[in-house]
């Protein structure tokens, strides 16, 4: 299970056993999704997490979670979306860790995007003319309006494909 904490910033990745000892969630991971280097005044708060499904052009399923600087000070390259390897660790080592209690680095940080977005309310992974989920479109609450991304590398990286800074305070979406 892939959880996202707005108020720590933070993405975990957490085991589920099967029942009957489902009592005990085993923490595999916990990583910022903090940009580093922000400067003093930013306050990021985890927003959206969208996990990819592995396709033929798209073969590793990948995670993106966006960033909302809700601080006083603005970063002109906007709110960044962070993009994730999870690298599932074998059952035996899974039920290892959790005898020792100890984690695993599970998690691989693949990538921070700046999107020129300000505060991200919204992100959906969709499909154009058949393709496999080629786009991420993510929305700003305050400015930077809507952003529609062409995922590259495999969906390692992101590039801007359409921008309408005219839309204001969208918060889903759907790719019809």
């Amino acid at each position: 299970m892939f959880t996202i904490h707005e108020h720590t910033s933070t993405l975990t990745a957490q085991l589920i056993p099967s029942a009957p000892d489902g009592a005990a969630l085993g923490l595999l991971a916990n990583v910022s999704v903090v940009p580093a280097d922000q400067p003093a005044g930013t306050s990021f708060a985890a927003a959206e997490l969208l996990i990819s499904e592995p396709t033929d052009e798209f073969p590793e399923s990948l995670i993106y979670v966006s960033n909302r600087n809700i601080g006083t000070t603005i970063v002109p390259e906007g709110d960044t979306i962070a993009i994730f390897r999870y690298n599932a660790p074998s059952s035996s080592s899974s039920k290892r860790m959790l005898r020792q209690s100890r984690q695993v680095e599970t998690l691989e940080l693949i990538a921070q995007i700046p999107t020129g977005l300000q505060q991200i309310r919204g992100m959906a992974l969709g499909t154009v003319a058949g393709g496999s989920d080629a786009y991420l479109v993510a929305a700003a609450n305050t400015q930077g309006g809507v952003a529609v991304f062409k995922r590259t590398e495999g969906g390692k990286n992101l590039e801007v494909a359409a921008r309408n800074t005219e839309l204001a305070s969208r918060s889903s979406f759907v790719w019809l």
